[in-house]
């Protein structure tokens, strides 16, 4: 499993809230490894309004998947998605409350890989897991930029 952990000075909500919000995924996510993230629920547009079973597609590293959500929750987001059968991956978002600094979330993002090419992603130290730790690293990296800058104005607003 490949996971990657971030605090973010912002509370767990806001930091899911800006996330879920697919269409503004560009406004946040800079370093590009995430192209898209769409659901293909008819009438659901935010991965907020998804509930467990519906379909999404996403754009990363070049290639699409379509994945199935496995849980949305106040603090978990979770799908499943096959490529092309011989790897599938299940891909964990969990924002939860720092336990010891007020205001500040922890931003863990996993995923677990089963099947022919697992391997090949399933350890950091493997081509295909260092690739996926940096890009996950990357898009913690921008969550926690642009949630902070986000909060910040809110929090002075106050």
């Amino acid at each position: 499993m490949i996971t990657v952990e971030t605090v973010i000075a912002a509370t767990p909500i806001f930091v899911r809230d800006i996330f879920v919000d697919f269409s503004k995924l560009h406004a946040w996510h800079t370093s590009g490894w995430i192209k898209s993230i769409r659901s293909l629920t008819p009438g659901k547009t935010s991965g907020g309004e998804l509930v467990v079973g519906d379909k999404m597609r996403s754009e990363i590293a070049g290639m699409s998947f379509n994945q199935t959500v496995l849980e949305n929750t106040p603090t978990t987001f979770r799908w499943v998605g096959p490529w092309y059968g011989v790897l599938t991956g299940t891909h964990i978002f969990t924002f939860l409350p720092h336990p010891t600094l007020a205001d500040h979330t922890i931003l863990t993002q996993s995923e677990a890989f089963t099947g022919l090419l697992s391997y090949w992603m399933e350890s950091p130290d493997s081509m295909g897991g260092k690739k996926t730790l940096i890009a996950f690293e990357g898009v913690n990296g921008d969550l926690k930029r642009y949630a902070e800058k986000e909060w910040t104005g809110i929090s002075e607003q106050r």
